[in-house]
């Protein structure tokens, strides 16, 4: 019984090793894709500014909203809303930098007309409204619970 309990003990730390390996494997094969692509990215980007025949570089929010300076570019368009503006900011500010050309930069949204997007639109730009007025000092006194409802009369 003694070598069978040892048996299945060795065994199990075999199958906890061989897990441990399998992980340490996966993680280090992500970490390559993610450099690979990051190094794929960077690669775009570089042919984006230099290259004046490419008009259009086509960007997910979250990707192209760090790491990255588009300031070849005078305008954004955006095909999805994010719930947090500050991603929002983030993104345009990608264009909007130093080294920019051109002296306006634009931000355009792709809202379909009584769409949930066109509601959800609506709600950040409130949201960006009220964090706006605490950010500069507007209003220090009022709780986010008064805030909020005063948001839901607003609508």
């Amino acid at each position: 019984k003694d070598k069978e309990n040892n048996n299945n003990q060795n065994q199990n730390k075999d199958k906890e090793e061989s897990q441990e390996d399998n992980k340490e494997k996966s993680d280090q094969k992500k970490e390559e894709q993610k450099n690979k692509d990051e190094k794929e990215k960077q690669k775009r980007v570089a042919k984006f500014q230099g290259n004046k025949k490419i008009r259009l570089a086509v960007c997910n929010l979250k990707t192209a909203g760090e790491g990255i300076d588009l300031f070849a570019a005078n305008a954004t368009l955006t095909l999805e809303i994010m719930w947090n503006p500050a991603i929002h900011k983030q993104f345009e500010a990608r264009v909007h930098r130093i080294g920019q050309k051109a002296n306006k930069v634009f931000a355009y949204y792709g809202i379909g007309v009584n769409t949930i997007m066109e509601e959800k639109a609506k709600w950040i730009d409130k949201k960006q409204k009220h964090a706006s007025l605490v950010m500069d000092g507007i209003v220090v006194d009022k709780s986010l619970t008064k805030l909020l409802k005063e948001a839901e009369k607003e609508s």
